[in-house]
């Protein structure tokens, strides 16, 4: 999750509006693409190497045991914050929430599921916020949004059973029970023997019947059906049931879409200027989810956090020893164009290229210190340099992003080293 900014929200707020100059590069990623063209990794490779990952919640994966890992969240409610009118929780309110959470017979069940509806993973089993000092929007109960037809394993219920703790694919947490539905044994069969499935083009394209189809999310195609795909309900039973639904829209395309940076450059643009959004929250994104869903349609399915993102191909590069320009030049120098994701402390961005001999990036960030005292409110996906506020300054400042990156990785790379089997 994003944690670039470096001052208290009550600080940000009074600072003067930012100059619109200050981005000064132009924001389409289409823009930045290389000249060249590099040779298209496997999508049969990259197909099954995500569905592995999307289903293993019903193929035996193992139920998280390090409570303190499961329930990391538990430090919080014990320490002072903030509700949504920014009044402090009495300790009575927090002690309720832990209670509730039932960690003393956790595990207590095991039962493979289904998210039904786009839903909030969250870190304890209430939708209320908790703030600290820097407030709006960084809910640090709010972990990430969680799309319909995501395979879960439930392994966990509170007390008041309104939530469910859940193991997906890439994050785990709190999800209310009403966007869940139960998934048997055959039914879990039925998933798999499905061959063919869809991922949009666009964002936020409106299905009949259920909200909106986001970048990076794929839908199960309906066999023999032309342009009609699943959506899920819950039947009287709590099993799911698979509703065929139509798609109006043209913007959509079998998955995976092949592994271009002019694709790349497709997904991004359809992002750029979208609000930020701490963990997903009201079906925003912050830098993990915009990083995440642009690579999913590609068949690169990543974990939830920034960290584990960089870890994720095996193939990170250390780049912390290296002093800010010449960790620039090495980026420029080595790095793949709109496919190698740059990681600091709380952070990931999307590599695009050079421009003025520049290192440029597409990240979604709140706001980034451009002074000891100032800063730069962003609030969205953006097109950015890494000395953003610095210009060329031969030694960018200690906080800034380029001389905070801590390592770099390759998916592009990645993706064409992928094994035949599975």
């Amino acid at each position: 999750m994003l944690k670039v900014f470096l001052a208290p929200l009550s600080l940000i707020v009074l600072l003067p509006a930012n100059p619109p100059s200050l981005l000064g590069l132009p924001q389409e990623a289409s823009r930045y693409l290389p000249k060249f063209k590099l040779p298209i990794p496997s999508r049969t490779k990259l197909k099954k190497a995500y569905l592995k990952q999307w289903y293993a919640p019903w193929m035996g994966m193992q139920t998280m045991e390090d409570l303190d890992k499961v329930f990391w969240i538990q430090e919080t409610l014990h320490e002072p914050g903030y509700d949504k009118h920014l009044q402090p929780y009495t300790n009575a309110k927090l002690q309720e929430i832990l209670a509730d959470m039932d960690i003393a017979h956790y595990p207590s069940v095991g039962i493979r599921a289904v998210v039904i509806a786009d839903a909030n993973v969250r870190a304890v089993p209430t939708d209320a916020p908790y703030y600290l000092k820097d407030g709006y929007p960084f809910d640090r109960w709010q972990n990430s949004m969680i799309f319909a037809g995501t395979p879960v394993l439930i392994t966990h219920y509170n007390k008041a059973k309104t939530y469910a703790h859940i193991q997906s694919s890439f994050v785990f947490g709190w999800v209310r029970l009403d966007k869940l539905a139960a998934v048997s044994s055959k039914q879990v069969q039925t998933f798999l023997h499905f061959r063919h499935y869809l991922t949009p083009t666009r964002d936020k394209i409106p299905l009949a019947n259920r909200g909106v189809a986001h970048m990076g999310e794929i839908f199960i195609k309906v066999p023999h059906h032309f342009r009609q795909v699943y959506t899920y309900a819950k039947d009287t039973e709590g099993f799911v049931k698979l509703i065929p639904t139509p798609l109006h829209s043209p913007h959509f395309t079998p998955f995976p879409r092949p592994f271009t940076q002019r694709a790349m450059a497709v997904v991004i643009d359809t992002m750029l200027g979208q609000p930020y959004g701490w963990g997903g929250a009201d079906q925003k994104r912050d830098c993990s989810a915009f990083t995440r869903d642009s690579f999913a349609s590609f068949g690169i399915l990543l974990p939830r956090n920034s960290l584990a993102q960089v870890r994720y191909a095996n193939n990170m590069v250390d780049l912390s020893h290296l002093p800010p320009r010449k960790k620039e030049a090495y980026i420029i120098r080595h790095a793949t164009p709109f496919a190698t994701i740059l990681w600091l402390k709380g952070h990931i961005m999307l590599y695009l290229g050079v421009k003025h001999h520049r290192a440029i990036v597409a990240h979604n960030v709140w706001s980034v210190l451009v002074s000891k005292n100032n800063t730069y409110n962003i609030k969205k996906a953006a097109i950015t340099t890494l000395d953003i506020g610095y210009k060329n300054a031969k030694h960018p400042p200690a906080f800034s992003l380029l001389a905070r990156i801590l390592g770099m990785s390759d998916l592009y790379r990645y993706a064409l080293k992928l094994p035949n089997k599975f």
